[in-house]
């Protein structure tokens, strides 16, 4: 495990090499083992100057105008909004149910089962660039919440502290707390 770390470190150190050597690289950005490479048609053809042939790589792009990369979806927009970007959660994927947040029957205290709630929508209001995908979030996370015994007044009521005090993150979907909270119970 420990090689396998330094040889990362060794490969990005030679990527950055490589980077500053070669142009269209420029818009080549990497966070440990994600890459991300922005109108770049040529990248295939660098690949064996930057990575040890060892490495394999996989193209996750969903075509030449969207990618998933580091939880989010990034497609190309128009002139008024050059990317939209939504969350990518790679569990959605999957053909079975997962069970990432708190059950409420369990022997868990409800603030922070809660509080998991806020930091969530967060989490998606910080990444959503559209108010669709945000609200699709909302509604999604609620109903699975539901599902698990979250109470919907509670989570209408947590939702309208997230509004309040994450007001300046919200602003820019045009939506009011009504219509926002009218999601959580639809």
């Amino acid at each position: 495990m420990e090689n396998t770390k330094l040889q990362l470190i060794a490969v990005n150190r030679d990527f950055r090499r490589e980077r500053l050597k070669i142009k269209s690289l420029l818009n080549t950005f990497r966070y440990i083992d994600d890459l991300f490479s922005i109108n770049n048609v040529d990248f295939g053809n660098y690949i064996s100057a930057i990575y040890p042939p060892e490495l394999q790589l996989t193209d996750t792009s969903t075509s030449s105008t969207e990618v998933c990369y580091l939880d989010t979806h990034i497609k190309t927009g128009d002139t008024t909004t050059p990317f939209r970007i939504s969350i990518y959660d790679k569990r959605d994927d999957f053909t079975f149910r997962i069970v990432n947040f708190p059950h409420m029957d369990s022997n868990i205290p409800a603030n922070p089962a809660y509080g998991v709630y806020i930091s969530q929508l967060v989490r998606y209001a910080r990444i959503c660039t559209s108010k669709v995908d945000f609200m699709n979030r909302l509604r999604g996370l609620s109903f699975r919440l539901g599902q698990q015994g979250f109470l919907t007044n509670l989570l209408q009521r947590t939702f309208t502290k997230f509004f309040n005090r994450h007001d300046l993150i919200v602003v820019k979907y045009g939506a009011t707390l009504r219509e926002m909270r009218f999601a959580i119970q639809a």
